[in-house]
């Protein structure tokens, strides 16, 4: 991931299980491969331009807490989440190219959030019970904000050193990214292949 690249949105999924038979990777790329290609379409995941293609860096958060708010001596359970700082291309979606323009940021922000719900639905896990009621992930996306009140980018980064605000992390090692959940899509060595 370059570090000129400055992300556009950020994005949660709570995660119901940490036990499945294939690793979140796995899942996550399953699914941001298929809302790529609803909105953009699908030769869009055949460009060898980082540019003209999503972008995302992922940090798995886990969390123990209480199950219950009204029961604070209760057992404690894990809460596990993904969160993710998204580079949308400046090309055109699909709806866009009918529309003749640009949606506002929010409203690609949405139209992200219902294509990666949909792509959940299409997954026998990990949202197997929510797949057979047709719900899907839980996914936010809202824009990307760092200014005074919010940054993104420092929460999402705020157990790596030396990241800057304003970039994407840079020099990151196979450490840190063992240690942290920390992770890119497309992954780089799909997308030289696809150049090639």
């Amino acid at each position: 991931m370059r570090s000129d690249v400055h992300p556009n949105a950020f994005l949660t999924i709570p995660i119901p299980s940490l036990a499945w038979t294939r690793p979140l990777q796995h899942y996550l790329t399953l699914w941001t491969r298929k809302a790529e290609s609803a909105l953009w379409g699908a030769s869009a995941l055949k460009l060898g331009n980082p540019d003209d293609r999503c972008q995302w860096i992922f940090v798995k958060e886990t969390l123990t807490q209480a199950w219950s708010k009204r029961a604070p001596t209760a057992p404690m359970g894990r809460f596990a989440h993904v969160h993710a700082l998204v580079r949308m291309p400046a090309r055109l979606m699909k709806k866009e190219h009918r529309l003749g323009y640009a949606l506002p940021i929010e409203d690609r922000c949405r139209r992200l959030a219902e294509a990666l719900i949909e792509a959940s639905r299409s997954t026998p896990a990990p949202f197997a019970k929510r797949h057979q009621s047709g719900v899907g992930a839980a996914v936010d996306v809202r824009p990307y904000r760092d200014d005074a009140e919010v940054s993104h980018a420092t929460y999402l980064l705020k157990q790596l050193r030396g990241h800057h605000r304003d970039h994407w992390s840079e020099a990151v090692t196979d450490g840190l990214r063992q240690e942290h959940g920390l992770f890119f899509l497309p992954r780089a060595h799909h997308a030289a292949r696809r150049s090639a």
